[in-house]
């Protein structure tokens, strides 16, 4: 699989278009660009992109950056 590197960051960092869906069910909404983190320990969808395909929000967490 080939990806592209955005410039946005520094050093440049891998990115790809994602589009999300509900399982059994067809794609919705329009495609996401996610950054590519292989060493992630967990995946953050913020949560309008979530609640805009319908589905049931277990638990929200929120995050902030400096």
């Amino acid at each position: 699989m080939r990806f592209g590197y955005s410039r946005e960051y520094l050093p440049p960092a891998p990115m790809m278009e994602i589009r999300l869906a509900l399982p059994g069910t067809a794609f919705a909404g329009a495609p996401l660009t996610a950054l590519l983190d292989t060493g992630a320990d967990a995946t953050i969808v913020p949560v309008r992109h979530i609640e805009s395909l319908g589905a049931e929000v277990a638990a929200l967490r929120y995050l902030r950056s400096p």
